[in-house]
């Protein structure tokens, strides 16, 4: 049965956990293939596992205490994905689609509804 190689035959490590030491454990890589003309040079380069040499030989663990306190700390409420970048009322046009451009005189209000009695 053939071994896979792992970093530390190549390299000198340190302390590297063994998702590091072994990139042929990887999985997931070229599940799914655009067809080639709409591929980009950031999928063709990340449909391919790591290789040795692209590894990192050190590992270095992040402190995670200020995380820790906000999160022990406080909740969050404003749990949403604001995206709005005006205040304005929704509004529609006269023909039912919005004009290309932004500028308010393109736009019309929305028309008041008012009750006859």
């Amino acid at each position: 049965m053939r071994r896979t190689r792992l970093i530390s035959d190549e390299y000198r490590t340190f302390g590297i956990p063994f998702r590091f030491e072994n990139p042929d454990e990887w999985q997931g890589y070229s599940k799914f293939s655009p067809h080639p003309f709409y591929r980009t040079s950031n999928q063709e380069y990340g449909r391919y596992k790591p290789m040795i040499h692209t590894m990192p030989t050190v590992f270095r663990p992040q402190c995670h205490a200020f995380t820790d306190i906000l999160r022990i700390g406080r909740d969050h409420h404003h749990r949403t994905f604001n995206t709005s970048t005006t205040n304005l009322p929704p509004i529609w046009s006269s023909s039912g689609t919005l004009p290309m451009s932004i500028g308010r005189e393109n736009y019309f209000r929305r028309p008041q509804h008012r009750s006859n009695k």
